[in-house]
C-alpha cells in the first residue's frame, strides 16, 4: 500500500484533491488539523489516503514546492507609538498622584463628646 498526502483548508477539500488525483478507491488513513486560522493565513488540514498496489499506476505524483512570500508585495505601515504612550502614562500618574495623596484632614476629625 502506497499513501499520500493531501493538503486543503477544510477537510473536504482535501478529500476531494484525494479523490481527484487517486480515484475513489483511495482509503482515507487520518485526516489532521495542521494549522489554526490567523490574520494571515487559513486553517490548514491534511488528509493521509492509501492506494493498493494494484491502483497505484494510476496516480500521478507531484511535488509541490513551497510558496515563498516576497518581502515588497506586502504593504505594511510602522508606526511610532512611543509619543502616545508617553501622554498615557502621564495621564496615569496623575490620576494615581491624585488618588494616593492621603487625606490627612479626614483623620484628624474628632467627634465631638
Amino acid at each position: 500500500m502506497k499513501t499520500f498526502s493531501f493538503l486543503g483548508e477544510t477537510p473536504t477539500i482535501a478529500l476531494r484533491k484525494a479523490q481527484n488525483q487517486c480515484g475513489e478507491d483511495a482509503i482515507v488513513i487520518y485526516t489532521k488539523k495542521i494549522s489554526t486560522k490567523s490574520r494571515t493565513s487559513e486553517d490548514m488540514y491534511e488528509i493521509l489516503v492509501g492506494l493498493d498496489s494494484e491502483h497505484q499506476d494510476e496516480v500521478k505524483t507531484q511535488v509541490i514546492q513551497p510558496s515563498v512570500q516576497s518581502e515588497h508585495n506586502v504593504n505594511t505601515q510602522f508606526v511610532d507609538y512611543r509619543a502616545e504612550i508617553l501622554k498615557m502614562q502621564q495621564s496615569i500618574e496623575q490620576v494615581q498622584k491624585s488618588i494616593w495623596v492621603p487625606k490627612s484632614q479626614l483623620f484628624d476629625l474628632t467627634i465631638p463628646p
